[in-house]
């Protein structure tokens, strides 16, 4: 028809998807967005974190170990302590006995000679032997014959003092030894935990390490 005009043709598409003037950006950005991370980048940040927390225990379990090493070494050295004052006290009951004996060796000697001087009374009260023991000289056998007693019952009254001395020697030294023993028990218990400990914390120390990981994270 006369003075109709006819619609503009609509500009042809342009090659690699741009349609030509400004609302071209939009293909641009879908076509460019970064793409996922991939499996191997996952497994290297798991892998740390695990590592990091097994680094962790493992040195926690490690202060714990070493803990009880302190704690056995501490009953150790009392038993130790313990184990010196008990050989002091038995041998100083060794010295005690040999002592008491020495004192009991001397009564035999003495014993002799109050026989003579008995032998010798008896001798005087007959009248029959050659020699016979004057009157006068008897009193002072009887004197010497009480001194001889008396020296006795000093030697064996000093021997049983140190025989009692010997055995309170004896019996504090068996409490010692009861005491050292109590220790040495507990120091074995406390060995045994740190060990325990120790034994764990290898374990974890060897599943941490990155050989044993790998197959695992990449399982």
């Amino acid at each position: 028809m006369a003075g109709r005009q006819e619609p503009p043709v609509p500009p042809l598409p342009l090659s690699g998807g741009f349609t030509g003037g400004g609302g071209s950006s939009a293909g641009v950005s879908s076509s460019t967005t970064a793409p996922p991370p991939s499996g191997s980048t996952l497994d290297t940040d798991r892998s740390a974190r695990f590592m990091s927390l097994g680094v962790a225990n493992i040195n926690k379990l490690r202060e714990e170990a070493a803990k009880y090493e302190k704690m056995a070494f501490k009953e150790r050295h009392r038993a130790s302590k313990l184990t010196t004052t008990m050989e002091k006290h038995r041998h100083r009951a060794t010295v005690l006995r040999e002592k008491e004996q020495a004192v009991l060796g001397r009564i035999p000697e003495l014993e002799s000679d109050q026989k003579e001087q008995e032998k010798m009374l008896q001798m005087g009260a007959s009248g029959t032997a050659s020699g016979a023991v004057a009157a006068h000289d008897q009193s002072k056998i009887h004197v010497k014959i009480r001194k001889i007693q008396q020296k006795m019952a000093g030697l064996q009254r000093r021997a049983k003092n140190l025989e009692h001395a010997a055995a309170h020697h004896l019996q504090i030294a068996s409490q010692k030894k009861v005491l050292s023993d109590m220790h040495i028990e507990k120091a074995k218990q406390w060995e045994a935990e740190a060990r325990a400990y120790t034994l764990m914390a290898d374990r974890m120390q060897k599943a941490t390490e990155p050989d044993s990981l790998a197959p695992t994270l990449g399982h």
